[in-house]
């Protein structure tokens, strides 16, 4: 059977599939599930095998739906950095309205999977991700270094959606986990954006790395962000619902994500940045993981 059916736009014909799946960021946006799948395990006392499930896909679908929009309104800045001038928008592979279309098509689908299967709440939670990500962090990344601070809310999301799709009512314990990968991120992204700054600059995007000249004020916030980090990801210990596994591990975890965080904020070298980006990679599925093996059903 011909796909290329005329009724359909080339970017969504058969050839044109692996541009789509390279519009979702798959690589990046599988951090969610480890959010998604700790949160909902830490929920209840049993796993919610279809809910479960159902909020993953739908999360992904969602996810990936939000950063083919977004690299359709980006494509133009894009362009002009070394690190994103082969994505499929910006390299002309994909047009921006076909993109749009894919990515609207995929984040609807995530959120009525998620609303049939798993329930109103965490739908409502991965409406409002897609929502915050698309129409508030993506036009601010130009405007103001208070994008990293608004785009943490919907990156921290996912920890809730996961949680409620349990059915457990939210609780101090789920926004500890919320609050796991809200500190996260900012090391994470204060290492991409000092690593990357010059394509950023060149971009037009105003990061913190961008504006910081000496380096001295991206070194504070990632550092004070590493602090809060390890507290609050001893909370799901605290609150009894992970075992001295977890607290022994995530205290290995965040310690470590510090140590490499103040190394970075005392060289202020691009490979300095680069490891705490690798370590970023390693703490948050790490702490998960763990959550998920030594969880404590109360």
């Amino acid at each position: 059977m011909n796909l290329r059916v005329a009724s359909l736009p080339r970017s969504f014909a058969r050839s044109d599939a692996f541009e789509l799946v390279g519009l979702m960021k798959l690589r990046l946006n599988s951090l969610v599930l480890f959010a998604v799948g700790a949160a909902h395990a830490a929920a209840g006392a049993e796993f919610r095998l279809g809910p479960l499930l159902a909020t993953l896909f739908g999360s992904l679908a969602a996810a990936g739906g939000s950063s083919a929009i977004n690299q359709a309104m980006e494509a133009s800045l894009d362009r002009r950095m070394e690190r994103t001038k082969d994505r499929p928008c910006a390299a002309g592979r994909v047009r921006p309205s076909d993109a749009k279309a894919f990515g609207a098509l995929l984040s609807v689908l995530g959120v009525l999977t998620i609303a049939c299967f798993a329930g109103w709440t965490p739908a409502a939670l991965v409406l409002a991700t897609v929502l915050l990500y698309v129409f508030a962090y993506t036009p601010l990344k130009t405007k103001t270094t208070l994008n990293t601070l608004v785009g943490a809310i919907p990156g921290a999301l996912p920890a809730l959606v996961g949680w409620t799709s349990a059915g457990t009512p939210l609780s101090p314990l789920a926004w500890s986990l919320f609050g796991i990968v809200f500190a996260w991120q900012f090391p994470h992204f204060l290492a991409i954006a000092s690593i990357h700054r010059d394509d950023y600059a060149r971009a037009g995007f105003v990061m913190l790395p961008v504006v910081d000249s000496t380096g001295v004020r991206t070194a504070i916030h990632a550092i004070a962000f590493a602090l809060v980090f390890l507290p609050i990801a001893l909370l799901p210990g605290l609150f009894r619902a992970a075992g001295p596994l977890y607290l022994a591990g995530t205290t290995v975890l965040g310690v470590g994500y510090l140590l490499f965080t103040l190394r970075a904020a005392v060289l202020r070298t691009r490979q300095a940045w680069r490891h705490v980006l690798f370590a970023s990679l390693v703490v948050l599925p790490g702490v998960f993981v763990l959550l998920m093996v030594d969880r404590v059903t109360v």
